[in-house]
């Protein structure tokens, strides 16, 4: 609890971890409840890996990966860059896209931040692309030439969603965190 000194002004209360919370503001006058607000819900988000996601097909049907194996760390080359990797497809050419990651249930999450790129292989002219497809907004996409990192920051509307993948011709590697206010994701 937090008291504020004289009649008006502003406090904070101490940090919370991520999840979801209850509140309500007590005002008090020589010991005596004056008035206590209606309850309200606090979000607090926190960082929540990408693996969290894909790795939780196991134990949630409603979510699902075209890979089996769910997310993977793994290393690959991008020019002289070293990238990290959890996701790797061979995915169709645009303008089709393959469905990575299936979020088939409501989501705690309000955004997805995702890197990609292809290898080394991929030629000059080569592109990946990356989509997020959901229940009540538009699809959001973002692309990248071979030789780049890419980086895409996706808000999402608290419903299922879909990540989809294009390349022009090679392999196509991801890794990102979603900011949600649990750990798996799941509202």
């Amino acid at each position: 609890m937090t008291a504020l000194r004289g009649h008006s002004g502003t406090a904070s209360v101490a940090k919370v971890q991520m999840g979801q919370y209850q509140y309500r503001i007590k005002i008090g006058h020589k010991g005596k409840t004056v008035v206590i607000s209606r309850s309200k819900v606090l979000f607090a988000y926190g960082r929540v890996p990408l693996t969290n996601i894909c790795n939780d097909q196991n134990h949630n049907s409603k979510i699902s990966m075209s890979d089996d194996d769910g997310c993977q760390t793994q290393t690959v080359q991008v020019n002289g860059t070293i990238f990290v990797y959890l996701i790797s497809d061979f995915p169709q050419a645009p303008p089709n896209f393959d469905q990575d990651i299936t979020f088939g249930t409501n989501t705690s999450c309000r955004t997805i931040t995702l890197n990609f790129s292809m290898d080394n292989n991929a030629q000059s002219t080569d592109t990946a692309h990356v989509q997020v497809v959901q229940t009540a907004a538009d699809p959001q996409s973002k692309s990248v030439g071979a030789g780049q990192i890419g980086n895409a920051f996706f808000k999402l509307d608290g419903g299922p969603w879909d990540l989809n993948l294009s390349a022009t011709s090679d392999e196509e590697y991801v890794n990102g965190y979603l900011s949600c206010y649990s750990a798996g994701g799941i509202r």
